[in-house]
């Protein structure tokens, strides 16, 4: 029952095709992962219900196609009473890391700008070396303004949990101003 909810926050998911998105959501709310790919059409929506500091918090996690295009003639009803983005890019993948400003800009266009996002440099485990990824993760997030960036595997569950309850943390503070 939501009667004992403090506060909703709608947060959005940004981010390339193949970064991982589904991936993290899947993870995150019910802690399974997949090696299929499945192509989102669309939006999914999720909800998970977390504590910050005692207080109750539903995340209603919205999962959008990658296909930024797409996207493009979608924002103002994706992003439309948004409190949160999740940067989601691909680790692996650079290019991914540098498109995330084009999706700030995006996000940003249709909601405000400054609100609250952390970044997600997904599919660790792919990687031999992380101290490229921390430079990388540390970069991108100063540039779109995010509060905090998190290295997460989707695969692995590593920083899944702690990518959200990072994001459910900024949206308490920044909403209870």
């Amino acid at each position: 029952m939501d009667d004992d909810v403090a506060f909703k926050f709608k947060v959005c998911l940004v981010g390339d095709p193949y970064v991982g998105k589904t991936s993290l959501i899947m993870r995150y709310v019910y802690s399974i992962f997949s090696e299929e790919y499945l192509k989102t059409i669309g939006t999914n929506v999720y909800k998970k219900s977390v504590s910050v500091d005692g207080t109750r918090v539903q995340m209603i996690i919205w999962d959008i196609m990658g296909d930024h295009s797409f996207t493009s003639l979608i924002k103002d009803s994706y992003f439309y009473g948004a409190h949160g983005i999740l940067a989601v890019y691909d680790v692996s993948r650079d290019f991914t890391r540098h498109n995330l400003e084009r999706w700030s800009v995006l996000s940003e266009s249709a909601t405000f700008e400054g609100i609250p996002k952390v970044v997600l440099g997904n599919k660790v485990d792919l990687l031999l070396r992380r101290d490229d990824a921390s430079d990388g993760l540390d970069d991108i997030a100063r540039k779109i303004g995010a509060g905090h960036g998190v290295l997460t595997s989707a695969k692995t569950g590593e920083g899944v949990e702690g990518a959200f309850q990072a994001m459910a943390n900024l949206l308490v503070d920044y909403y209870k101003r």
